[in-house]
């Protein structure tokens, strides 16, 4: 236990911390100069012609909330095309931050049109000794939509992680689920864990994903390659 309290200690105060560049991709974080690379490209996407391609499409806004937008630091889901729910999110802080090693990250959420690489039901981080992040779904790299600890529900709604996208546990669960269901009708799942230093690090994967196309991140346009995954697309919108 107090392994993990010091694992989710550092990870939730990471913004005052020196990081290892390990550390840095592990909390979903991005180089600075992919991030300056990226930002003359436009990214408007039509919402209405990516809800035709997906069964399931959330529709994350990373955007600061204000009372002219109240939809910021929002993930809506959609399923056949229609409105199911909208939650509170926390997408992440833009902040800058130079590693031990001298490079720069950027905990940000990277906008553009994406599919799910992996989901897990359990999934507990390797660099921070175990720390949570349950119902993760993998869909850039190292950032995930994932269950935020209880003690981070109050900031849900403004920026507060590394790059990956932070919900309450039960709606993780929601998200994660309505996108497993849209692979192999039956679920299949893989135990990954393993004890390391004598700790439980679980790791439980679905592998019921099927082939669909691979998505153009800019444009949400399909493109011939194909991918083990699920019939959903995620959408990272706002700046």
């Amino acid at each position: 236990m107090k392994s993990l309290f010091f694992a989710l200690t550092f990870v939730l105060s990471f913004s005052s911390l020196a990081l290892t560049e390990q550390e840095a991709i592990e909390l979903g974080m991005t180089p600075l100069s992919e991030v300056t690379q990226g930002k003359n490209r436009s990214f408007n996407p039509n919402i209405e012609d990516l809800l035709k391609k997906s069964e399931v499409l959330v529709l994350i806004d990373k955007s600061q909330r204000t009372n002219k937008n109240p939809s910021g630091q929002t993930a809506k889901v959609f399923v056949d095309g229609h409105f199911v729910t909208e939650y509170d999110v926390s997408t992440g802080t833009e902040e800058v931050k130079e590693t031990t090693s001298g490079r720069r990250y950027v905990a940000t959420t990277p906008v553009g049109v994406f599919r799910p690489t992996r989901a897990y039901k359990d999934y507990m981080s390797r660099t921070f000794l175990s720390a949570p992040m349950t119902w993760a779904v993998f869909f850039n790299n190292g950032i995930a939509v994932h269950a935020t600890t209880r003690s981070q529900y109050d900031r849900l709604g403004s920026r507060a992680s590394g790059g990956c996208v932070r919900m309450r546990l039960e709606e993780a669960e929601e998200v994660n689920q309505m996108i497993v269901a849209r692979g192999e009708p039956h679920f299949r799942t893989v135990d990954q864990s393993e004890s390391i230093d004598g700790a439980m690090l679980k790791r439980v994967l679905y592998t019921n994903r099927d082939r669909f196309p691979t998505v153009n991140r800019m444009s949400g346009a399909f493109n011939a390659e194909t991918m083990w995954t699920y019939d959903t697309l995620i959408v990272v919108v706002g700046s």
